[in-house]
């Protein structure tokens, strides 16, 4: 979070701790004023650099880590904080892609909630339909589809027709 506002930019990089080969594509964070989620999820141990791209320095406001749930997979991700409504993101318990399969686990807040899922590529076309539907309750939903190609794709989720999460993900496996 650019807490004072100084228009900082910055550039972080994921290593693999051994081989201290990258991982994922280096991330520009700009426009972090309101607050900005990078997200990562690797099988081994990694490093990350953090370097000052513009502004007085880089900063850094917190590190959160997860249990591993799918060892197998390789997956980063940035989500702007702002971009989903308010109490959203409670919705949604969980959210895995890997180039062959999605797992989704949700919780609705009414009866009958209008959902759907998609995945577009960075060209704004839409490749993967998730899920759509109306639901109730609590749900884990596995969707496979052909395979993706390694790259970067944007999940667009809806709630009644109100776009509640757009995050990036990279699939590479």
């Amino acid at each position: 979070m650019d807490w004072d506002n100084k228009e900082r930019r910055v550039a972080v990089e994921m290593l693999d701790a051994n081989t201290l080969n990258l991982i994922a594509p280096v991330r520009i964070v700009t426009d972090f004023y309101g607050g900005k989620y990078l997200i990562f999820s690797y099988n081994k141990s990694a490093k990350f650099r953090i370097n000052q791209v513009r502004g007085d320095n880089a900063v850094l406001s917190g590190i959160f880590f997860d249990p591993v749930d799918l060892p197998d997979t390789t997956s980063t991700g940035i989500s702007n904080t702002t971009a989903c409504e308010k109490n959203s993101l409670s919705l949604f318990g969980s959210i895995h892609l890997t180039s062959r399969h999605a797992e989704i686990s949700f919780t609705t807040k009414n009866i009958n909630e209008n959902i759907e899922a998609n995945l577009f590529d960075t060209n704004g076309i839409k490749t993967v339909k998730l899920l759509s539907g109306q639901f109730t309750g609590t749900n884990q939903i596995t969707r496979s589809y052909s395979e993706l190609i390694h790259g970067v794709y944007i999940l667009q989720v809806k709630v009644n027709n109100n776009k509640v999460i757009s995050k990036k993900f990279l699939i590479d496996k």
